[in-house]
């Protein structure tokens, strides 16, 4: 009984985090579609703050996302589940802003002079660097997530750890393909098209249902039919050190004066060496 007091007791305190979040990022959001009068940096600085507040209401949604899968959570689920909701709105509106900010920075390079497949090869490559900028945020939000349920100690915890860990692993490989994936594409060995077509919609999908949109073992067909493995795998690791080869230095013969003292020695030896000469 006391273990469900708490419990309610922390879902009832991140629900009023959620809603209070909620409000104001929406007021963050409201700004945003005001700041044509805006200088670049008060706009660079807004887009900060949002992303910020943005990543606290994602820690939010990992924690209701683990009560949803708790069959001990006897809470009404449809107030869980407008909470997530609302969280994933502000999501969908964010990644709205991070595509204007980039087609403004790309307007300012001149964007609208690129031929069509360059456009369309930068327009993929933001894509691709947008989904890992949205694993990155999932990854820490799990993270978190680690952090706070703190050692493993009822069956309950440990499952909600090891489902957090599995989620971790899986959205960290999918940012290595992804990582590959761009590398292809600025060397010009897959075009954006066949990209898109092979990731797009399920890796949207992936990220809109946070890795429930498939099984784990189903990750890895995504990229079936892009040449992954032609990527080298030793770009961007440190080379083994090399020790340099040096050629052997003849050094000068030397004779030193034997036993005898230097005035009137003995006979002389060679250094290094038996070798003795009378005087």
């Amino acid at each position: 009984m006391a273990k469900q007091r708490k419990l309610q007791g922390e879902m009832e305190a991140a629900l009023k985090k959620i809603a209070e979040g909620v409000d104001e990022w929406e007021d963050l959001w409201n700004k945003y579609e005001r700041s044509h009068d805006m200088d670049a940096a008060q706009r660079e600085r807004l887009v900060a703050e949002m992303k910020r507040d943005l990543k606290k209401l994602q820690r939010l949604r990992e924690a209701v996302r683990g009560w949803l899968a708790n069959n001990e959570v006897r809470v009404a689920k449809d107030t869980l589940e407008k909470a997530r909701r609302s969280i994933e709105i502000q999501m969908e509106r964010f990644r709205v802003v991070e595509k204007d900010v980039k087609g403004k920075a790309h307007m300012g390079l001149g964007r609208d002079a690129l031929d069509p497949a360059a456009a369309a090869k930068q327009q993929c490559a933001d894509w691709l660097t947008d989904v890992m900028d949205r694993l990155q945020t999932e990854i820490e939000a799990c993270e978190a997530d680690v952090e706070n349920l703190g050692p493993a100690g009822n069956k309950a915890k440990k499952t909600r750890l090891a489902e957090l860990q599995g989620l971790i692993a899986r959205h960290q490989q999918h940012v290595t393909h992804l990582e590959q994936t761009l590398r292809l594409l600025r060397n010009d060995q897959v075009e954006a098209e066949e990209v898109e077509d092979a990731l797009k919609e399920g890796l949207e999908a992936y990220l809109d249902t946070g890795g429930e949109a498939f099984d784990p073992g189903e990750d890895e067909g995504l990229y079936a039919s892009l040449p992954l493995e032609e990527v080298d795998a030793n770009v961007g690791k440190l080379a083994d050190p090399v020790t340099p080869k040096v050629a052997p230095v003849a050094l000068p013969e030397v004779w030193y004066p034997d036993a005898c003292g230097w005035e009137q020695p003995c006979g002389w030896r060679r250094a290094g060496t038996r070798d003795w000469l009378g005087p």
